[in-house]
């Protein structure tokens, strides 16, 4: 996959993830007691915002996605390496 589909799709599912999330919070999903109510008050949610569909805008410029997907890979980057000199350490003893 392209890494910029890849982040469209991740800040697509995010965005769908946060609708869902509200949709059940507006069902109670505290009092929710098996799988089964859970996928119940999901399908009831998806059914409802079927029921009138939106079309996706952007809300932001194609740079704000890259800038934000460069300084998450960044940070990544800078963690493992963290990692890796704290394994290292670890191992040595010291």
């Amino acid at each position: 996959m392209e890494p910029a589909f890849i982040v469209d799709l991740l800040d697509e599912a995010g965005k769908v993830l946060g609708d869902v999330v509200e949709g059940l919070e507006s069902h109670r999903v505290d009092c929710l007691r098996s799988t089964q109510e859970l996928e119940a008050a999901i399908t009831a949610y998806i059914e409802t915002v079927n029921a009138d569909p939106r079309p996706f805008r952007w809300t932001k410029s194609a740079d704000d996605i890259l800038n934000t997907t460069k300084r998450f890979c960044l940070a990544t980057i800078q963690t493992a390496g963290n990692q890796t000199r704290m394994a290292e350490t670890s191992e040595s003893g010291h």
